[in-house]
C-alpha cells in the first residue's frame, strides 16, 4: 500500500488490490480544528463550535498517529469533543 502526504495534511492511501482510495487526517490537523472550535465557543459562536467539534469527531476514526502520544491525544480529543458537543446542543 502506497502513503502519499500532499501539502494540506491529509495522506491519500492507495490499495492496489481493490483500487480504492481514501483520505486520513493527521493527527496535527485535526487537534488545530478542536483548538480552532474551542476559540468558537469562546467568543460564543456555538453554531459554528458544534459543526466544527462533529467534523474533528467524524475525522477521528480515519485519522493517521506517527506515535503513541498522537494516539492519546486523539483518543483524549474524542471524549472533550463529545462533551462539547453536548454544550454547544444546549446553547443553541
Amino acid at each position: 500500500m502506497d502513503v502519499h502526504r500532499p501539502k494540506n495534511g491529509m495522506y491519500m492511501l492507495d490499495d492496489p488490490v481493490s483500487c480504492e482510495k481514501f483520505r486520513c487526517r493527521d493527527c496535527q490537523v485535526i487537534l488545530d480544528r478542536a483548538r480552532e472550535a474551542l476559540r468558537m465557543v469562546t467568543t460564543g459562536k456555538f453554531n459554528d463550535a458544534l459543526n466544527a467539534f462533529r467534523s474533528v469527531l467524524q475525522a477521528i476514526p480515519i485519522s493517521v498517529a506517527n506515535d503513541a502520544n498522537e494516539e492519546r491525544q486523539l483518543t483524549e480529543m474524542i471524549d472533550t469533543c463529545r462533551e462539547y458537543v453536548n454544550f454547544t446542543r444546549l446553547q443553541v
